[in-house]
């Protein structure tokens, strides 16, 4: 059996992955070639809506392009990365290089039926002229997932190939996020004087102190 190595990357210098934080649990395998790596702070991928506001997401791929960096990974490699993202064109990994954390583009390990399911988010009602994305968050089982798109947040299950609407971004609930520790996805209700909103990994309600 062919044996894997700890992932070494060429950009100038050598450096190594290193994803030693309990929540980067996912693998998957890096063949030989060049990856594009962005350490920057990517505001168009699940970070509000400042861009679209400022016209700059009409082609996020290419603004990805543009400011990322071109990483040579010389042999078989197990890379770690804790979310993954689907555009238009692209697919996407979050992942931790030389303990700073940002997205590779590269092949997700999925099905290509789990894929066609999750890219079924990627259409918008409020931004139709413009690049569209489907954020996945696991939680500890990496079969059910926190779903975050342009429009909604869904908590799903991958192998059952079905998602709940639990909040519409710009509306009742805000902020939502996963919180490793709690296996649950944290939201704040809007105007709530920070009033916390906690649900499981199927989607239901949760009280969490």
């Amino acid at each position: 059996m062919k044996r894997l190595s700890i992932i070494t990357v060429i950009l100038t210098i050598t450096l190594s992955i290193n994803c030693t934080a309990q929540n980067y649990k996912l693998n998957l395998l890096l063949k030989p070639g060049d990856y594009l790596f962005n350490t920057k702070d990517l505001y168009f991928f699940d970070d509000g809506i400042d861009c679209y506001l400022r016209n700059e997401c009409n082609d996020i791929d290419t603004v990805f392009s543009n400011s990322a960096t071109k990483i040579h990974v010389t042999k078989d490699s197990v890379l770690k990365y804790n979310a993954y993202l689907f555009t238009d064109e692209y697919e996407y990994v979050y992942t931790k290089i030389n303990k700073v954390e940002g997205w590779m583009r590269v092949d997700v390990p999925i099905t290509g039926e789990q894929k066609e399911f999750l890219k079924k988010f990627l259409s918008s009602n409020h931004f139709k002229d413009y690049s569209c994305y489907v954020e996945i968050v696991p939680f500890k089982n990496p079969n059910q997932i926190f779903i975050s798109t342009i429009d909604y947040w869904f908590i799903g299950n991958l192998n059952k190939l079905s998602a709940t609407e639990i909040g519409t971004k710009g509306g009742r609930l805000e902020a939502c996020k996963m919180v490793y520790p709690k296996n649950c996805v944290k939201c704040y209700i809007d105007l709530g004087w920070g009033q916390e909103v906690w649900y499981d990994a199927n989607g239901r309600k949760k009280k969490v102190k």
